[in-house]
């Protein structure tokens, strides 16, 4: 009986049919897998647009709330998809595992991610996440970031080899769970309250504040995960 990892492997060897045949190709490929401007910044682009919707009073607060809700959850599920990368037998990203014989895309360096799990996709997780947050705030905003994470986030990532489907399904799987569920009515109204309340009092803190977040988000927080890690290792040398 075939299984998921079989079924993982069979599509990656089919895919792989297409990398290394048009040099062009694979280079905009990996600029699409690669480019925070293009990942992150865009996606990002649409939590703005909606937070500054041109609607009526209340119908403003329900998508503040329903945006902040989302960036919680999204938060949160990056941090889970963190963890069970950790908890899970290291699982190879299919260019780098010599038992598929995979042709790497053209431009692609042989060092990339070498000790990295591949299991579950963080880029699914969080962008994925925030998609499913903008349908709740907006059906045709939502479904125009769906499609964008899908095409120009997801998919470059299976070409060339970084993430096997499932990687891609497991990851998305985390994001849309906990989004759905910060979505109830009691626990979007306790994330949210507290900072609607402070960007109605100060909007210049707060959108600054947000700008930076906004931007961590769009990054995957690579600048406060290598903060972290340098302070990790500060505490265990002054610890040791």
């Amino acid at each position: 009986m075939a299984t998921v990892v079989d079924f993982d492997r069979w599509l990656a060897t089919a895919i792989n049919g297409l990398p290394g045949r048009s040099p062009a190709f694979d280079t905009l490929v990996l600029a699409l897998a690669g480019n925070h401007l293009v990942k992150g910044g865009i996606v990002m682009s649409f939590v703005w647009a909606a937070w500054f919707c041109r609607c009526a009073p209340r119908e403003v607060v329900l998508r503040r709330k329903k945006i902040v809700a989302t960036l919680a959850a999204a938060a949160v599920a990056l941090f889970v998809s963190a963890v069970v990368q950790h908890l899970v037998p290291m699982r190879p990203r299919p260019v780098h595992d010599p038992t598929l014989f995979l042709r790497a895309p053209v431009g692609l360096p042989s060092d990339v991610m070498t000790n990295w799990s591949s299991f579950p996709s963080d880029h699914a997780t969080l962008f994925f996440s925030l998609a499913t947050g903008l349908l709740f705030v907006s059906r045709p905003l939502g479904l125009a970031a769906c499609t964008y994470v899908t095409f120009v986030i997801a998919l470059p990532r299976v070409y060339v080899g970084w993430h096997y489907p499932s990687d891609v399904v497991a990851g998305a799987a985390i994001g849309v769970l906990l989004v759905w569920f910060a979505q109830s009515a009691a626990v979007r109204d306790r994330l949210a309250t507290p900072v609607l309340a402070w960007a109605r009092r100060h909007p210049q803190t707060f959108h600054a504040a947000f700008f930076v977040l906004s931007y961590q988000v769009a990054t995957l927080m690579e600048d406060s995960r290598s903060l972290a890690n340098v302070a990790l290792r500060l505490l265990r040398g002054a610890a040791a």
